[in-house]
């Protein structure tokens, strides 16, 4: 299980600014986490939606993304991106 605090330091470590978590199905636009110094938003705001820009996130917000995941193979890709090892 990683943390919020896993997260925040690996974001600063690693100079991360955005972590795209998929891609509208209907017009492609990329969904995912805008990371602004400790201040963290979810942008799904393609006009496909009523996204309306990215909204604030708190950091266990990105945490439970990571740990509700079921799939192996897609947590060795995010341990990847964020430089977990």
């Amino acid at each position: 299980m990683k943390t919020a605090e896993d997260f925040k330091r690996q974001a600063k470590l690693k100079n991360i600014v955005w972590w795209g978590i998929h891609e509208c199905s209907m017009c492609g636009y990329g969904c995912g986490y805008k990371i602004d110094g400790d201040n963290l938003y979810y942008d799904n705001g393609c006009d496909c939606s009523y996204g309306g820009g990215p909204k604030p996130r708190n950091w266990e917000n990105l945490a439970s993304h990571y740990n509700m995941q079921s799939s192996e193979k897609y947590k060795k890709e995010m341990d990847k991106f964020w430089g977990f090892k």
